[in-house]
């Protein structure tokens, strides 16, 4: 049976070191992740215009652009046992190369449920892409550095999608050139990676707890979650879709969609400094009043005043990409710490099914209602959760902070990043009960070896006596 190269390899060894070292030994996983996000920042928005110039209904749209978070949950469920079976690069190496086939295969085959499955099959890809260069990360980083790397990773991460959106300018959407350009940055992203000469890390394996225990867990939380995967989902799949049928041109729908990324970057920060320091359901609550506000600026504007439009988008972002990294350090705060691991991957599969719902529901709304209907339905919910987390916050006392907030690195789509520092704890964790277990087995052994010493030497002290001795009747 041939070796994979996790393997032949050891765990890839922790790095230390000024902040050039660090950036120096993740340049390629950067510089891959990057190229990656610029191609689905780009394709995120065009798959939207395109399916409207194309003639699809909205609700179609809404459709196939679900797709995208159905094959986002299927890829973090199953690409890590692709790694176990092939390892890292040959995954990485597949997965990117089948994203850049899907984005040519659009312009190939102009059929929604052909779309469809494509959506799928990007995101399953992607959550894969994810999955692997977040355990690299995992694997490079220790306490000394793990806020740095995490840190450069969301800045490159955001940055890279919001920049992704400007390149709907380099083309006319209606055309094949777009399309061919995202199929090039996916097929460039393999590079750095297959040249890259590091020790790849295992993948921890994916447990997750119920989601009534998690609910009954913290119920802010985990409905925090479940809407903020729903209003992510709803606005990455219609967003560009609002943006087209409120009549704004190709530069202005790349300028709106950069303005809440680059809105999400600014703020992650503040917003979660701030939680670190105070209850974080009042900051829950500030966040969902906040998306609730703008998202009604929104609704109200569409294109009469771009500029109102635009701040509008960067402080929407900026609310909006908060919320479900906000609302799992609230989970986190009410866990215990061998529970971090289950409840991380159970707040995956929450806000996941929301995002799979959100496009579909806005699309059938807007189809009925009209292009704002996605902002309003979007300041709805978040409004009720803002209801919510005031009643629950007078009948709940705050539990005790029991980590940092840790920043979403994902933008497209709001699902919960593969990344936590807390996920190395089931490493440790595993590792120290090996430890303990080999231990008792070794002071097993040595007892069992001193107990046989102390048989053989009381039997040579006291030999058995012989047959003549205890039977001498039998000599005669």
């Amino acid at each position: 049976m041939c070796k994979t190269e996790t393997e032949g390899q050891g765990a890839a060894p922790a790095i230390g070191g000024n902040m050039r070292d660090i950036l120096a030994s993740i340049a390629a996983l950067m510089i891959s992740i990057s190229l990656l996000l610029l191609g689905n920042g780009l394709q995120g928005t065009l798959i939207g215009i395109r399916a409207q110039i194309e003639g699809f209904s909205t609700a179609m749209t809404g459709f196939l652009m679900s797709g995208y978070f159905i094959g986002h949950i299927l890829g973090a469920l199953y690409v890590p046992r692709m790694v176990g079976f092939v390892g890292h690069i040959r995954v990485f190496a597949g997965l990117a190369s089948l994203a850049s086939a899907a984005a040519l295969l659009h312009i190939v085959w102009i059929e929604p449920y052909f779309w469809a499955f494509l959506r799928g099959l990007t995101g399953a890809c992607l959550a894969g892409l994810y999955l692997v260069t977040e355990s690299w990360l995992n694997g490079r980083a220790d306490n000394s550095n793990r806020g740095k790397i995490f840190s450069t990773y969301m800045v490159i991460n955001l940055a890279s999608v919001g920049l992704g959106q400007q390149l709907m300018n380099l083309a006319d959407p209606a055309g094949f050139h777009l399309f061919v350009l995202g199929s090039v940055l996916f097929s460039l992203a393999v590079i750095p990676v297959a040249l890259m000469r590091a020790p790849t890390p295992p993948i921890a394996e994916t447990v997750r707890m119920k989601i009534k225990t998690l609910l009954k867990t913290s119920p802010v939380g985990t409905t925090g979650a479940f809407i903020g995967g729903l209003t992510n989902g709803a606005f990455w799949g219609m967003g560009p879709v609002y943006a087209y049928q409120s009549g704004l041109t190709t530069a202005q729908i790349a300028a709106f969609m950069s303005a809440v990324v680059f809105g999400g970057m600014a703020l992650q920060w503040p917003l979660g400094f701030l939680s670190d320091r105070t209850d974080r359901r009042n900051v829950i609550a500030l966040i969902a009043g906040g998306i609730a506000a703008t998202g009604l600026v929104m609704a109200l504007t569409g294109s009469g005043v771009i500029w109102l439009l635009m701040m509008a988008a960067f402080f929407f972002g900026g609310f909006l990409l908060t919320l479900g990294a906000l609302c799992t350090a609230h989970i986190n705060d009410h866990v215990a710490q061998d529970e971090f691991v289950p409840a991380s991957g159970t707040i995956l599969l929450v806000v996941g099914l929301g995002a799979v719902a959100g496009p579909y529901l806005a699309a059938l709304l807007m189809q009925a209602l009209g292009a704002a209907a996605l902002f309003y339905a979007i300041s709805l919910l978040t409004a009720a959760l803002l209801v919510y987390v005031l009643y629950a916050r007078s009948i709940r006392t705050a539990p005790e902070k029991s980590g940092e907030f840790v920043p979403a690195s994902g933008a497209m789509g709001g699902v919960v990043s593969l990344i936590d520092p807390r996920r190395t704890y089931k490493n440790v964790r595993d590792k120290t009960r090996a430890a303990r277990k080999k231990a008792a087995r070794a002071v097993k052994s040595a007892a069992v070896k001193t107990a046989r010493k102390t048989v053989k030497r009381k039997k040579k002290k006291n030999p058995a006596p012989t047959d003549e001795k205890t039977n001498p009747e039998s000599s005669k």
